[in-house]
């Protein structure tokens, strides 16, 4: 069936040669901005040290306070939790889709982020993963 709705899709495209436009450009995700407060939202309560349950921090690692502190990545991931360029390699976009094949879905007590919160993240990472270690 997949295979079948791709190769309707194929049929309907423009054919080879033929030039494609591409959509507007995509606007810079500042993590400031646009990424900190999603984190806030979702991880704080266990990737903040100092804060109730800090679990997060005491297990992984992963202190999320800063974004200095997020590309350390933890006792496991190290630098592998963000890729800048590549955000389908980054742990981090992995564990908030379900995807990474250690541990569980983040955050763990739910709050997930939306499709369009893990959109945001992934061009992010996509665009360099730019911003100051102190946010």
């Amino acid at each position: 069936m997949k295979r079948l709705a791709i190769l309707a899709l194929l049929a309907c495209g423009p054919s080879l040669g033929e030039p494609v436009e591409a959509g507007p450009p995509q606007p810079k995700v500042e993590f400031g901005r646009d990424i900190r407060p999603l984190v806030e939202r979702s991880c704080k309560l266990c990737h903040y040290p100092g804060v109730l349950d800090h679990t997060g921090v005491d297990e992984t690692g992963l202190d999320l306070s800063t974004l200095g502190a997020l590309r350390q990545g933890g006792f496991q991931w190290g630098n592998g939790i963000v890729i800048p360029g590549n955000p389908y390699a980054s742990v981090l976009v992995r564990k908030l889709v379900g995807t990474y094949d250690v541990g569980q879905r983040m955050p763990r007590k739910g709050n997930y982020f939306t499709d369009e919160e893990i959109e945001l993240v992934e061009r992010w990472i996509a665009q360099g993963a730019e911003g100051d270690p102190s946010e």
